[in-house]
């Protein structure tokens, strides 16, 4: 965090190691194929451009957009990838936008949490029913006049208290019930994220750097309001 308490030099500097190693992957190896491209952005970039990126993650689009550049460039030198825009290079190789994947590792965090299996923050349940699920609170945003207050209530919106909350209260109620697996146990990480991943494939992922797009951002949020809609 900067002495102005954001994480925009942060993320400037994590976007131009990202850059870097990009470049150096494509100077080392010769070949374009799709696997060893993948491999090498799976691997190497996307771990030094998500790495801890539901304390920092960003919600503005220049910040989002400044990450995002890096694996819509990479992208675009994969083998037979070059004349699809952006939008199609993601579903041809199965991959989420790096929007889409911290929103989804926020997700994640916040139902840690609700399990117990992570630090608490602070985020208290609202209610809970079996037929209906778990709702957050949403803490309430910064609505003081005078010098600062706009500052301080871009840092509480930008927080994961609040980001995240709202990314979890808008998830379908599957997702925010106490479901059990076939032999009746209580569902492990990994099968949240099974159901998580197959909810999430149902939302176009459509990052704003290619053309626009009919939802108001890329946000899960949004893209479910413009479906529902």
């Amino acid at each position: 965090m900067s002495s102005d308490a954001t994480f925009d030099k942060h993320i400037q500097i994590i976007a131009a190691k990202g850059k870097r190693l990009s470049g150096w992957a494509l100077r080392v190896f010769d070949s374009r194929d799709q696997t060893l491209m993948l491999t090498l952005l799976k691997s190497l970039i996307i771990p030094t451009l998500e790495f801890c990126s539901p304390l920092w993650f960003p919600i503005d689009q220049k910040n989002i957009n400044t990450l995002e550049s890096i694996q819509r460039s990479f992208t675009s030198k994969i083998y037979g990838m070059s004349h699809l825009d952006y939008w199609q290079r993601l579903k041809k190789l199965d991959l989420y936008s790096l929007e889409r994947r911290r929103e989804r590792y926020v997700v994640i965090y916040i139902w840690k949490i609700w399990k117990g299996l992570v630090p608490n923050p602070g985020i208290n349940p609202r209610s809970f029913e079996p037929e209906n699920g778990v709702f957050f609170y949403l803490p309430q945003l910064y609505k003081g006049k005078g010098p600062g207050s706009s500052a301080i209530r871009k840092l509480k919106e930008h927080s994961i208290l609040y980001q995240g909350v709202r990314l979890f209260n808008s998830l379908p109620t599957i997702l925010r019930t106490d479901f059990l697996k076939a032999d009746n146990t209580p569902p492990t990480v990994n099968d949240f994220k099974d159901k998580l991943d197959k909810y999430i494939k149902t939302l176009p992922d459509q990052p704003r750097i290619e053309h626009p797009r009919a939802a108001a951002s890329n946000s899960i949020i949004d893209q479910k309001a413009y479906i529902i809609k």
